[in-house]
Order: C-alpha cells, then sequence, then structure tokens
C-alpha cells in the first residue's frame, strides 16, 4: 500500500511462475521523495490445488459458491476479479471446513476465489451464470 497526503493506494503482483513449495519475496517501495523502502520479506507456499483439499461447488456458480477446505490453515477468502481487484472479502473461523460466499452481486464472467491463512494463499477460478 502507498499513502499520500490525499489518499491511498494499493498494488497486487502476480508470480506468474512460482515455484511449488515456499516462495520468498523482497517487498520494496519508492517513496514520494525517492528513496527506498524496505517493506521485508515475505514466504508465500505454493502448491499445486488438492494442498489444503480446497474445493468449489457447484462451479458454474450460482448466487453463491461452497467452498471446502482444511481446518487451521486459512482465515480469510477473497473474490477477485480478472485483474486482481478484490471486489469481496470475507474472514473465516480457523477451525471452519466450509464457507458459503454470496456471488448474487456479480455478474456473469470468470472470478478468482482466493483463500488466505497466515502462510499460504489459494487460489481457484470461478465462473459465475
Amino acid at each position: 500500500m502507498l499513502e499520500t497526503p490525499s489518499h491511498l493506494l494499493e498494488y497486487t503482483i502476480y508470480d506468474v511462475r512460482p515455484l511449488t513449495g515456499i516462495n520468498y519475496y523482497k517487498l520494496q517501495q519508492v517513496e514520494y521523495d525517492g528513496l527506498l523502502k524496505n517493506l521485508g520479506i515475505r514466504m508465500i507456499r505454493y502448491s499445486k490445488p488438492g494442498f489444503g483439499n480446497l474445493k468449489i461447488y457447484l462451479n458454474p456458480v450460482g448466487n453463491f459458491a461452497t467452498i471446502q477446505f482444511e481446518p487451521r490453515i486459512f482465515n480469510q477468502i477473497q473474490i477477485l476479479d480478472n485483474s486482481g481487484r478484490v471486489l469481496k472479502t470475507e474472514k473465516i473461523n480457523l477451525l471452519q471446513t466450509e464457507f458459503k460466499i454470496q456471488t448474487l452481486q456479480l455478474p456473469k464472467g470468470i472470478y478468482l476465489i482466493k483463500i488466505s491463512g497466515a502462510e499460504i494463499s489459494e487460489v481457484q477460478k470461478i465462473i459465475k451464470e
């Protein structure tokens, strides 16, 4: 995130070729005064679908999508558009194994469901009918 006196900007970038396993990303930001600000190193665990036993049904979705996953891994679910813009965010309990997220407000199209925890994120595509 970039904060200016008048507004806040958010940026998203995707690694289109992550390695399976743990990936480390050094985050830096160039401030308006030209100084480099170190935002730290973030670890992302990438795995092929199935690591957290993530399942989304019915897909294509109608008014909601049901998401099943392993407990104690994830704490947030997001719906993103194809450009990576976050359209909806829902917090989930670490003990949950299923969550229904409403998609009624979404127009027909292709979206991404991103489910995240402290050290892991998984993304799957859904089609809204």
